[in-house]
């Protein structure tokens, strides 16, 4: 490392950001609203079926496709995902001023924790609280082809009893979001480019539906990353960590900083 690392924390600051604040949950109630009306409903579902006929009906290309996609809804196939959030990760860690090392290390452990967060209360409020179960495509209709009766020399996932919203794609969403804040939109469009192959698997099996992503996981992930950082909320929080703890935060930045890929 040529910079000193500086236990300070990075941008955006504690301040309120109205717009921003407005703006996210106006296209979150949009879409989730609309999803919601039964006037506007019918056109989300018409978007689903589309959606997941054409993917699925794609697994009748062969079998060579068919293990693909199997292995594709493997669920250690996860792992690539989080190896490819790491490689976004560690491109950011390793950008300039490298003295903002310590800073960004903690705005990524916060961000963590809010994605936890916003994954269970979320999920927590719509199926336990609302007592809503939607049903995935796979068991909504009854001429789909199934991962499971088409590949036998795998464990795969093709279904679930309980599909909205989409926690995978909230994962993949939320992180997208977190490189664009912090690391422009250049990198998030990078990241959302890359983390699209790990959202289709599901839609192609029929675990999940489009809608499931588009009014489900989008929406939670706009609310939830708003109210961390359009608000004072995530400068003070990261403000307060840097300045309790700076050997803390500067010890393991360096240790990060002698990774491969950072350094």
């Amino acid at each position: 490392m040529t910079q000193e690392i500086s236990p300070t924390p990075v941008a955006p600051p504690p301040i309120w950001q109205p717009k921003w604040l407005i703006s996210a949950h106006v296209v979150a109630i949009i879409l989730m609203g609309s999803w919601l009306l039964p006037a506007t409903r019918p056109l989300w579902d018409a978007l689903d079926t589309v959606v997941f006929r054409t993917l699925n009906g794609t697994l009748a290309w062969g079998s060579v496709w068919q293990g693909f996609w199997a292995i594709a809804n493997w669920r250690p196939f996860d792992i690539l995902a989080g190896i490819v959030i790491l490689m976004f990760l560690l491109h950011w860690f390793r950008s300039e001023p490298r003295s903002e090392l310590g800073g960004r290390l903690v705005a990524f452990l916060l961000f963590g924790v809010v994605v936890v967060t916003t994954k269970v209360v979320s999920f927590q409020t719509i199926v336990d609280i609302f007592d809503y179960h939607r049903p995935s495509p796979t068991w909504v209709f009854e001429d789909t082809l199934r991962l499971t009766q088409l590949v036998d020399w795998i464990k795969t996932k093709d279904a679930s009893g309980s599909s909205f919203p989409g926690d995978h794609a909230l994962v993949l969403v939320m992180t997208t979001f977190f490189f664009v804040i912090h690391g422009g939109r250049r990198l998030g469009s990078w990241a959302a480019v890359a983390f699209i192959p790990f959202v289709l698997p599901r839609l192609v099996g029929g675990a999940h539906w489009i809608t499931d992503i588009l009014c489900g996981a989008i929406p939670l992930a706009l609310v939830g990353l708003s109210w961390w950082y359009a608000t004072p909320l995530y400068g003070r929080v990261s403000g307060f960590i840097c300045r309790t703890f700076p050997g803390v935060v500067t010890g393991a930045a360096r240790w990060v900083g002698r990774m491969p890929g950072v350094r």
